[in-house]
């Protein structure tokens, strides 16, 4: 470890670390790869016994393999108009991923040069700036390709569902947050699938494209390779289930857990449907850890029963189904870490007394 870095900070340094493992593994001496190896093993310890599963309702699934992973390269459409978290959102975890693995990014837009968020019509809206090193023109290949939303969406001409046409065949996935994936729907690639978007502006979208099936509870939807976020936020939502399907689900609640995000995986988890589809009494709270107590102080029965259909289990219902309750799983966990974090230290004591 001392070796490669004096101080190892979690998580984001140890990206870098695995990154120097996995890059420069000719520099070593066969005495000081054995080294390397071995404090690896005491550094995934560590790193197990510190960083939790990132949702405790979903830690009892069984983790999948992490499946074979090259090199990626992403693209996100931006506009005039553009919806800053929907866009930044999903990149911070591209940008902590790019630290052990190799991806490049593309930012695109129907003109290079900057591209901001405000919009003519709100001069008084404060606004962000990003740089398009791309236009429809120039682009390179991409393996997944971005739609952000935004009100500016509803400014951009032809051209843009275009690119989006032509650029499909070719892509690994196509993903959209919010109002993106109407944006998605004019190029026709969503007719007869299911499809999500912000739920403020569902009931518009919904009639503009009657061809596609709307899923109203859902904070993401995957059709084939096309996955539509619901608003804003839920692209980070997104992201997080697309790293897991390309990348694994360890790696995805590594980086999850090193910008501290704690993403909804329930795809059918969809408070702001009740919002805006039961009269617009939101009577839970966001987070669904909450919900017992949110339930309890609500004074509309019926909303809340609404809601707690669309909900993960609670620890109550947890304990009522002999489901463990996240307290249990941290408890073996811990217990699992410790044991990890012993074999570790002693594999790495002794290969220092015989190597």
């Amino acid at each position: 470890l001392s070796s490669q870095r004096r101080h190892v900070t979690f998580p984001n340094d140890i990206c870098r670390f695995v990154a120097v493992l996995r890059k420069d593994n000719h520099s070593f001496s066969p005495r000081h790869k054995m080294h390397r190896s071995l404090g690896f093993l005491l550094l995934i310890s560590l790193a197990y016994g510190q960083w939790p599963a990132a949702d405790p309702m979903d830690m009892d699934h069984e983790m999948p393999p992490v499946p074979h992973v090259r090199d990626i390269s992403l693209g996100v459409l931006l506009y005039p108009g553009f919806e800053l978290l929907d866009a930044m959102g999903p990149l911070e975890f591209w940008n902590s991923l790019s630290g052990m693995f190799n991806v490049t990014l593309a930012v695109i837009a129907p003109e290079m040069g900057p591209v901001s968020t405000k919009l003519p019509a709100y001069p008084q809206v404060v606004g962000q700036t990003l740089i398009a090193e791309y236009d429809f023109t120039n682009a390179p290949d991409l393996d997944i390709l971005l739609i952000p939303g935004g009100w500016g969406l509803y400014s951009l001409n032809a051209s843009a569902s275009d690119f989006i046409r032509d650029r499909y065949p070719s892509l690994e996935y196509l993903v959209s947050v919010c109002n993106g994936a109407e944006l998605v729907a004019q190029t026709g690639l969503l007719d007869g699938k299911n499809a999500t978007t912000n739920k403020s502006i569902f009931k518009d979208i919904e009639a503009r494209y009657p061809k596609v099936n709307w899923v109203t509870h859902a904070r993401f939807v995957q059709e084939d390779n096309i996955i539509s976020s619901s608003g804003v936020s839920a692209g980070m939502d997104m992201t997080f289930f697309l790293l897991t399907k390309i990348y694994g689900y360890d790696i995805a609640s590594m980086i999850a857990n090193g910008i501290e995000y704690a993403p909804h995986t329930n795809a059918e988890w969809d408070p702001f449907a009740d919002l805006h589809f039961n009269n617009g009494n939101l009577s839970i709270a966001a987070d669904p850890c909450d919900q017992d107590e949110a339930v309890s102080s609500t004074t509309t029965p019926t909303s809340a029963s609404t809601a707690t259909s669309s909900m993960p289990m609670t620890e109550s219902k947890m304990a009522s189904s002999g489901t463990k309750s996240s307290e249990q799983v941290e408890e073996t966990k811990s217990s699992s870490a410790d044991s990890l974090l012993v074999i570790g230290t002693l594999s790495f004591l002794v290969s220092s007394l015989f190597v």
